[in-house]
């Protein structure tokens, strides 16, 4: 089997998983807040990036700790991962955001 058969009986296995819990993965497309949103727009699924906490605190007018509540909010629903600490800390999307996303744009 070639690459490209594996990559597509893959993304397959990927789709029907998600399509089978469309209601639940819905759900975790819908309810975030506005920084929140900010926050996953900015993170890539597959690598690794730092968040702007001051940019974002300085655009919503909020402290640095709210934009690390909402960080720390999206963690604990296992919507993005962390690795690192202090200023070398990065982010990305898990599975569970990326297969939301699928099944919200079909």
């Amino acid at each position: 089997m070639s690459d490209e058969e594996i990559l597509a009986e893959l993304r397959t296995i990927r789709t029907l998983l998600a399509l089978d819990k469309e209601e639940q993965l819905n759900g975790f497309v819908d309810n975030h807040s506005e920084i929140q949103n900010q926050i996953l727009d900015g993170l890539s699924g597959d690598e690794w990036s730092s968040i702007p906490t001051s940019e974002i605190a300085d655009e919503h007018d909020v402290s640095n700790e709210a934009v690390r509540r909402r960080i720390r909010d999206l963690m604990d629903d296992r919507l993005i991962e962390r690795q690192g600490k202090g200023a070398a800390t990065e982010y990305r999307k898990t599975g569970i955001l990326r297969a939301a996303e699928l099944v919200s744009t079909e």
